[in-house]
C-alpha cells in the first residue's frame, strides 16, 4: 500500500507548479502589452489587485501616484504608469534588504 502523504506531497508538487505556470502566462500578458494603452478604472484595480472603490479614492483626494483621464463620466490610467507605479513598490528581499543596510553603514 502507497503512503498517502507520498501522493499528497505529489499533488502538492503539482499544484505549485501549475499556480507558477499561471502567473508567468499572466506576467506576459501585462509585460506584452503597450505602455500607452488606457485602461478603465476596473481594469486598473484588476491589475493592481484593489478596490476599484480604492481608485476613486485616489482620483478624487489627487494623491495617486499615476494620472488620471477623465472622458466624460469614465476614469482612466495609462497602463505604463500603472505598471511603473508596481515596479517601484517592489518589496525587497529580505537578502536584498540586509545587503542595502550594510551598503550604507559602510559610507
Amino acid at each position: 500500500m502507497e503512503n498517502p502523504f507520498i501522493s499528497i506531497m505529489q499533488e502538492l508538487q503539482e499544484l505549485k507548479q501549475m499556480v507558477k505556470l499561471l502567473h508567468e502566462s499572466q506576467a506576459e500578458t501585462v509585460v506584452g502589452s503597450s505602455d500607452s494603452d488606457f485602461m478603465q478604472l476596473s481594469e486598473a484595480a484588476n491589475l493592481l489587485g484593489i478596490a476599484k472603490s480604492t481608485l476613486y479614492k485616489y482620483s478624487c483626494s489627487r494623491k495617486s501616484p499615476f494620472t488620471f483621464y477623465k472622458v466624460g463620466k469614465r476614469l482612466f490610467c495609462k497602463r505604463g504608469e500603472l505598471l511603473q507605479y508596481m515596479n517601484e513598490s517592489k518589496l525587497l528581499s529580505m537578502e536584498d534588504y540586509a545587503n542595502q543596510k550594510l551598503a550604507t553603514r559602510r559610507r
